[in-house]
């Protein structure tokens, strides 16, 4: 599985055109260290996996760990924050809260 997980992060870089050099740039990390993993000499580690997940956040993780997907993430797509179901929950209560104001107020006003 390993392997395939490192064909899917090249697949990524080839699509994007990233070279592996850049890569390494971009992480503060010697180039033998991330050649040698995405090469596959090595193991992909876990430590590479979240540097690279948070220097391109256009890098879909559900292709790269499943293969599902395409590698890289639709830019037009909206990411929630991560308290967006919070966020929604505290707004219906208000917008409850609202249609009760509205309905309290077309009562006065038949009056």
């Amino acid at each position: 599985m390993n392997e395939q997980i490192t064909e899917r992060v090249n697949d990524y870089l080839r699509i994007k055109n990233i070279k592996k050099v850049e890569v390494a740039k971009v992480l503060g990390w010697g180039q033998g260290k991330l050649i040698s993993q995405l090469n596959g000499t090595r193991g992909i580690s876990v430590e590479l996996l979240c540097a690279l997940f948070e220097k391109y956040p256009d890098m879909n993780k559900e292709y790269i760990f499943s293969g599902n997907g395409d590698p890289v993430l639709d830019a037009n797509l909206v990411s929630l924050p991560s308290d967006a179901l919070k966020q929604m929950e505290e707004m219906k209560i208000r917008l409850r809260e609202k249609d009760a104001q509205i309905k309290v107020l077309k009562s006065l006003i038949k009056k």
